[in-house]
């Protein structure tokens, strides 16, 4: 499966990682016990993904594209060597235990992240049930990257918070 265009995809729609994911050559490095083939003479060579975490599915939504489980500058990383416009991209998320990162891809893109990531999580802080659970959070970055951290490990209407909160970022950015 090649790259798309931006304007195949849906909505929601979900990739499987293995079509972003690119193989690399993997060449083992000699010990001084044994004896190593030249690589460039040997037919088969055992392949490696880019990034071996990535095992979940990367989800695109408008102009925002959510990398679970990995840091940004692999997200950034793999958006690029698939040479993935800045124009078809604003922002990308990512999200590892309690913290969730979020990268201004296009500089042109028009949110100023930490207000922004500051203004959702006072939203929150207003609800009575999550008051006491949020006050250990964390907003750091500027208006190119945000970082949420200690989002508690709670669950709010049959979800995870960090997925609520996640789940919320995508619909108010990619709108």
């Amino acid at each position: 499966m090649g790259l798309k265009k931006y304007t195949d995809f849906s909505e929601e729609s979900k990739i499987p990682i293995s079509s972003v994911v690119e193989k690399r050559k993997v060449i083992k490095t000699p010990t001084k016990s044994t004896k190593v083939e030249n690589p460039i003479f040997s037919e088969k060579i055992p392949a490696k993904p880019v990034c071996s975490p990535l095992k979940e599915k990367v989800e695109f939504t408008g102009k925002v594209v959510k990398f679970p489980t990995i840091k940004p500058s692999q997200a950034i990383k793999i958006l690029e060597s698939k040479n993935v416009s800045k124009d078809k991209l604003d922002y990308i998320i990512t999200d590892q235990n309690d913290t969730i990162v979020i990268v201004k891809y296009n500089e042109e893109a028009k949110f100023d992240l930490k207000k922004f990531s500051d203004s959702l999580i006072s939203f929150y802080r207003k609800n009575s049930f999550l008051k006491e659970n949020f006050n250990k959070i964390c907003v750091e970055g500027c208006d190119k990257y945000a970082i949420i951290r200690n989002i508690p490990e709670i669950d709010y209407n049959g979800k995870k918070m960090i997925q609520v909160i996640n789940d919320d970022i995508t619909k108010l950015l990619s709108k």
